[in-house]
């Protein structure tokens, strides 16, 4: 094969991290509803973003790139219902997140989050919600108006209790907490309706009294604790 002919379009066109190819997603984006920029090496959107019409997003994965914070453009996407941005170095989640009214589903595992916000707690729409792997200390009590979420993972973080207004989380039915500071479940979560609890790898040596009221559960998951004993009439395998 004679490579002095191959046209330098032709070897932009295999480079998969060139600026073409992301321009090609974004542009295929406006009619799939998708925008599937995952391992690009962004630190934000390229500038020609602006020229395409993304008004009926629905879906943005922006996973395994190199984003300190959220693209400001992103907020322009008012149909976005699931947004992807796991394994990237965001460390806050800035008040312009509302105006993604819609969004059904959040994954910001794997950053470099110390907190949830707020106001990250007003998006009435949300359902799944994933913060694990990230350096959250606490959870505000505001996480209560997230009255639509149905699953939440904080797994390994640096969580030492959970607030008591988790209960008022009536949809929520998988709750992931493992691998925590916990040294303690909160009696409320016994009134919760959950399928499936993740309490494993934390510190806890006492369960609450009325945990045998969890009877919608599924699948509990509670290893590598400290564990003392059960409460009196709950029953649990121990390894």
């Amino acid at each position: 094969m004679d490579t002095s002919k191959i046209s330098n379009e032709h070897i932009h066109d295999n480079l998969p991290f060139s600026s073409k190819s992301v321009d090609k997603i974004i542009d295929d984006s406006q009619h799939s509803g998708e925008l599937l920029l995952s391992g690009r090496k962004l630190s934000d959107f390229p500038n020609s973003i602006t020229h395409y019409d993304l008004s009926d997003l629905h879906h943005a994965d922006l996973s395994k790139n190199c984003l300190s914070d959220f693209p400001r453009f992103l907020f322009n996407f008012l149909s976005l219902e699931h947004l992807n941005c796991y394994h990237n170095s965001i460390k806050t989640i800035p008040i312009s997140i509302l105006q993604l009214k819609n969004l059904v589903q959040l994954n910001l595992s794997h950053n470099q989050l110390t907190c949830l916000p707020k106001h990250a707690c007003q998006l009435a729409c949300l359902q799944i919600l994933n913060l694990s792997n990230n350096r959250l200390q606490n959870l505000p009590n505001d996480i209560s108006q997230l009255n639509q979420l149905m699953e939440l993972d904080v797994s390994n973080n640096q969580l030492q209790s959970l607030p008591d207004t988790i209960q008022q989380l009536t949809l929520l039915r998988y709750l992931d907490v493992h691998k925590n500071y916990l040294t303690s479940l909160n009696s409320c979560v016994c009134t919760m309706r959950l399928v499936k609890l993740d309490i494993s790898v934390n510190h806890i040596t006492h369960l609450p009294a009325d945990f045998d009221q969890l009877t919608s559960l599924d699948l509990l998951i509670i290893h590598n604790n400290p564990l003392i004993h059960p409460p009196p009439n709950v029953s649990i395998p121990f390894n």
